[in-house]
């Protein structure tokens, strides 16, 4: 299939549909132009135009949500829309699969939008990528279309004449890159064009070949001196064979995020919650005893284990039938040797062998898996119960069993009283 893309035309409409009309008698036919940025400006005179037929649009025409406040009036549905015959407003975040089979993510708006138009959310970020994983034979996305560049893309390569790295770039937009991989990745919003040296999706060595990324940030509408046009030929994804998708050009780097910190770790919170044996939630530890614990967990980040171990993600003997949830540090799995049939584990991904090992950002998704747990089976008139175990296998494990409510009054005594027993008080 054959695609354009252009960057943001802020009402400037006539020159746009002017130039693809020329490009596609030119080189076409072509199946559809995506536009990044912001598409319309404050003169409305060329929408009026668009919208009587005086400028004319040749081909399906897919563009983002607004910037700014002002724009949101031409949008009468801000979650996407039809806005015209042959004009489709995406929405504010989404996945679709075209009709060739190509696989497209898209993501509008701004992080820390100041202008009053659609911000970019962790959350949003984050449906898509549970959205994907759970599409089990899932290598990527073939284009990914944000309106902002992503931050930290010119590590590992050059910089492109009035592109300030630390002033410009998104860490949402980069993480959700390095989660969804794209093959392609267009930008607006920079008024710069910059086509990136592609960049690879795996660590040499350490992980499976995959396919490599290419950036490509697109000037505005109208630039006289940078392409603000780009057309490109795609294959899906679907309909390559694997070792044709994984090639790798000579000229391919690093990934510019996969070391980063600020993108790896967007959108965790720093204050995480302290777990006790009975994981008392109103108790809130001391910033500098949490920075300490994450360096100390850095500094002697536990090693691998010294035997199979049934409960490592990567471990060939895990039962992954069993897994109900992956999370970015721990997963969420049935229990093999149950006590009641909703018994379910929570363990981290990597070879841990107790909590008091985990860093903050694990201590955090513990806690939200427990608290959906707890609201999850709230319904059925059950609560849960935690504790940690470490048994034959040095794996940390987090038991999560729901009793009926009738039941919670006797389950502290019942612990203590057994505790007691085993001179464990």
């Amino acid at each position: 299939m054959k695609i354009l893309v252009c960057g943001d035309a802020e009402g400037n409409f006539k020159t746009l549909f002017q130039r693809v009309s020329k490009v596609s008698n030119a080189t076409g036919p072509y199946d559809a132009l995506f536009c990044v940025g912001e598409f319309f400006g404050e003169d409305r005179s060329q929408w009026d135009d668009l919208r009587s037929g005086n400028i004319k649009i040749t081909i399906p025409t897919y563009i983002l949500g607004p910037l700014k406040a002002e724009m949101k009036t031409f949008f009468p549905d801000i979650k996407g829309c039809e806005l015209m015959k042959n004009m489709i407003y995406l929405g504010d975040s989404g996945v679709f699969t075209g009709a060739s089979g190509e696989k497209i993510a898209y993501m509008s708006g701004l992080e820390n939008n100041h202008y009053g138009g659609l911000s970019l959310a962790y959350d949003s970020i984050k449906a898509i990528e549970v959205l994907l994983g759970g599409d089990a034979g899932f290598r990527g996305v073939d284009i990914l279309f944000t309106s902002q560049w992503p931050k930290s893309i010119t590590n590992f390569a050059s910089v492109p004449p009035g592109f300030e790295p630390e002033a410009s770039g998104s860490p949402l937009v980069s993480r959700l890159a390095l989660k969804v991989k794209p093959r392609y990745h267009f930008a607006g919003v920079e008024d710069i064009f910059y086509q990136r040296l592609p960049y690879r999706n795996h660590r040499v060595l350490a992980e499976s070949q995959k396919h490599v990324t290419r950036f490509i940030g697109v000037a505005k509408v109208g630039n006289k001196s940078q392409k603000w046009l780009y057309a490109f030929n795609l294959t899906p994804m679907c309909k390559m064979d694997n070792s044709t998708l994984v090639e790798q050009p000579t000229d391919a780097t690093e990934s510019p995020y996969i070391n980063d910190e600020k993108i790896v770790n967007v959108g965790l919170p720093t204050k995480p919650e302290l777990n006790q044996f009975f994981y008392d939630t109103n108790y809130q530890p001391g910033e500098a005893g949490q920075q300490k614990k994450k360096r100390k967990y850095e500094e002697n980040r536990p090693p691998g284990p010294p035997s199979p171990c049934w409960f490592c993600l990567s471990s060939p003997d895990v039962d992954k039938h069993l897994i109900i949830s992956i999370g970015e540090h721990v997963y969420l799995a049935l229990a093999k040797g149950f006590l009641v049939p909703e018994h379910c584990l929570i363990l981290p991904i990597g070879h841990v062998q107790s909590e008091r090992s985990l860093p903050s950002e694990a201590l955090d998704e513990i806690k939200k898996y427990q608290k959906a747990l707890l609201k999850c089976f709230e319904r059925e008139g059950k609560c849960m119960v935690f504790y940690e175990r470490s048994f034959k296998s040095p794996h940390m494990q987090i038991q999560c069993c729901p009793v009926p409510k009738v039941s919670a009054t006797r389950l502290c005594e019942a612990f203590m009283d057994s505790a007691e027993d085993q001179d464990e008080t």
